[in-house]
């Protein structure tokens, strides 16, 4: 049985699907005016550099220790709302600009709130709240594992293989997650590989985990349409889809969603 887990992140796809709707106005309304184009594309790059400056200070106690991963994009750590004002700003002093073609822009950006609330609004309505697939796997350590439990707390399901580049990336900081936020069920889902390769890597890279699980058949993936790894995905305390998160994590990023969807009060950040 499938159970419909979107794996892309919501604010990925309305974001992408913003920004094509606004090229695409300026293009059908303006005639592709290309300062108009540039306007908007600059207002976009201070949006996102914005938006990750503050989500990096917000933060700023996980990178403390790796200053290089505080330009690592691939976790996605933005603070949205400080993107959409800055970029707000921008667009607004692009206009005060490009007077003549005031009009045009306005459309283009219209278009795009629209577009990122349309999808929102839908991806809200649509999007099921599945609860943890139904399985039981075993553990890398021998026993087996159920992946749904009645223990009370939110569980965190991983999807990963030795073989992936950004896996690898984020392990370590969901090991020590498992060891800052107690209160979370954080689940290592090994995806299409032996118990000797997954021991092998964990014993390489020095990383000491609980719960880690395997899946050979990668049926996990299967149930919840993963498009890539790694994929995260959240599921609150009564077992229920909150969010996904496709690629790595960092200790940053774990704790936004964290604090944003799981309010676990014996966490420590």
């Amino acid at each position: 049985m499938n159970i419909g887990v979107l794996a892309i992140p919501q604010e990925v796809l309305a974001f992408l699907g913003s920004v094509a709707t606004m090229l695409f106005v300026n293009q059908w309304l303006g005639g592709g005016d290309r300062d108009v184009r540039h306007a908007l594309l600059n207002a976009i790059l201070v949006a996102l550099l914005v938006a990750r400056v503050a989500f990096v200070l917000r933060y700023f106690s996980t990178y403390r220790n790796n200053v290089v991963d505080m330009f690592d994009l691939r976790d996605l750590g933005f603070d949205p709302w400080s993107g959409v004002i800055a970029g707000g700003l921008m667009a607004w002093a692009a206009m005060r600009r490009l007077a003549s073609r005031r009009k045009a822009m306005l459309m283009a950006l219209l278009g795009g709130v629209l577009t990122w609330s349309a999808i929102s609004t839908v991806l809200a309505v649509t999007q099921s709240r599945p609860g943890l697939p139904d399985l039981t796997l075993e553990n890398s350590a021998g026993p087996t594992t159920h992946l749904s439990t009645n223990d009370g707390r939110p569980t965190v399901v991983n999807l990963w293989a030795s073989w992936c580049g950004p896996c690898r990336v984020e392990m370590p900081a969901l090991a020590r997650a498992q060891v800052d936020y107690p209160g979370i069920r954080i689940l290592f889902v090994n995806q299409g590989e032996s118990r000797a390769t997954v021991q092998r890597f964990l014993k390489l890279h020095d990383l000491h985990i609980q719960n880690s699980l395997l899946d050979p058949s990668r049926s996990v993936a299967q149930l919840v349409n993963a498009v890539g790894f790694p994929t995260t995905l959240f599921y609150d305390r009564k077992g229920l889809f909150i969010t996904s998160h496709l690629g790595p994590l960092s200790r940053a990023t774990f704790k936004q969603v964290v604090d944003r969807h799981l309010r676990v009060g014996d966490a420590s950040p």
